[in-house]
């Protein structure tokens, strides 16, 4: 899979990251069910105005669109779905040091899936 330029890909923050790969999963929910699904997933506290903040500039950059109807339901763009792959595909390269040893699709593939709680 080739990569995006490095200028875009430099540009995704964790946080972009976590709400794509988290809409991937569900659709989202609207902001409140975002802010929620950070506080649970990265066990912190998110405040509403920093996810307000990523979800905004996910949106600007045509990663996801949202459904003009219902703004609840928000849909991960095929552009947002490329850049959230290689920006995982990055961070994995990155924490297995380029060695290969961990398989990315499969880990994609476990992260964009809605799985049952472990605690």
């Amino acid at each position: 899979m080739p990569l995006p330029d490095f200028a875009v890909l430099s540009g995704v923050t964790i946080g972009e990251l976590g709400m794509g790969i988290m809409l991937m999963r569900d659709g989202g929910g609207g902001l409140p069910a975002l802010g929620e699904h950070f506080s649970d997933y990265f066990r912190c506290h998110a405040p509403r105005e920093d996810v307000r903040t990523i979800y905004t500039r996910i949106v600007e950059r045509n990663w996801v669109a949202v459904d003009p109807v219902d703004a609840d339901h928000i849909t991960v763009t095929t552009t947002g779905q490329d850049l959230m792959l290689a920006s995982f595909t990055s961070l994995i390269r990155l924490v297995d040091e380029g060695h290969g040893a961990l398989e990315i699709s499969l880990l994609f593939s476990l992260a964009s899936k809605r799985l049952p709680d472990d605690d």
